[in-house]
This record gives C-alpha cells, sequence and structure tokens, in this order.
C-alpha cells in the first residue's frame, strides 16, 4: 500500500512538472534563425492554417502560401511570403521585412520583426514549422525543395 502511495505522488508530480512548450529547450537565437533559413534560402509551404478555431488546407494552388526566409549578413532573416496569382503561373511577392529571433542569447518564444509586429513560435523541427503569424491565425508549414 505504501509503495502504491508514492507511486501515485511520483505520478503527479511528473506530470505537473511538464511544460507545454513545443520549441526545443536550450535553442539559441542563431540555431533558430539557421533551422528557418537552412542557413541560406529556404521556402516552407504552408500546409494548414488554423484561422478562428477552424482549421483550413490549400486545396489548390491559388489557395498555397509559401513563407520564405532567408539569412542576411546582418544576423537576421529577411522574411517573405510567396502566394500564387491566378493561374498558377507567377507568385505574388509580400516582404514580411527583416526579422530576428527573440532573446538575447537563448530563443524565447518569438520572431521580432523591424516594423514592431512579431510571430510566436510554436514548434520548430528542422523540417516543420508551427507559428502563430497573428492574434487570430497559426500556420503549419513543411520545408520545401521549391
Amino acid at each position: 500500500m505504501r509503495g502504491r502511495t508514492f507511486l501515485t505522488v511520483f505520478l503527479i508530480y511528473g506530470i505537473a512538472g511538464c511544460t507545454e512548450i513545443d520549441f526545443p529547450q536550450g535553442l539559441y537565437s542563431y540555431q533558430l534563425e539557421r533551422l528557418l533559413s537552412g542557413g541560406d534560402t529556404a521556402t516552407w509551404t504552408v500546409t494548414s492554417r488554423l484561422i478562428g478555431g477552424i482549421i483550413n488546407s490549400p486545396s489548390d494552388c491559388e489557395d498555397s502560401i509559401r513563407l520564405l526566409f532567408m539569412d542576411t549578413t546582418t544576423d537576421s532573416l529577411d522574411v517573405a511570403r510567396l502566394t500564387y496569382q491566378p493561374g498558377c503561373l507567377l507568385f505574388d511577392t509580400i516582404r514580411l521585412g527583416k526579422a530576428n529571433a527573440s532573446g538575447t542569447l537563448l530563443f524565447t518564444d518569438s520572431l521580432l520583426f523591424e516594423s514592431g509586429s512579431h510571430w510566436i513560435i510554436h514548434s520548430i523541427t528542422s523540417t516543420s514549422l508551427s507559428v502563430g503569424t497573428s492574434k487570430e491565425v497559426v500556420e503549419t508549414a513543411q520545408k520545401s525543395n521549391f
């Protein structure tokens, strides 16, 4: 009986002590920037968008969105959003500006744009990204070979 009580208390403390931060802990700001840009230029294809609690997935090329991250020589990223023009032959490019990973050394949780806006990074790996691009929108993307 005593062993069961100890195990139950141990499990409760173990579960309660877990954090819900999805990005890797101990990640340096420059490492996040390198994951996003691949060290040069990387394109991420948005696979779903959560808008106001409703998940939207692109159904054709005209609905697709790509995020472009370019490494710069000034320890920042240049960020652009690419959307297809009607007919899916050419892209419209919206330059979002220069961005830096938050934190003086260790990455905290966001990309800070020179315009004053920010994106919250929910999770990131070398091939997948989940980012809050506004208060109501969370975009999930996969790294592309585009």
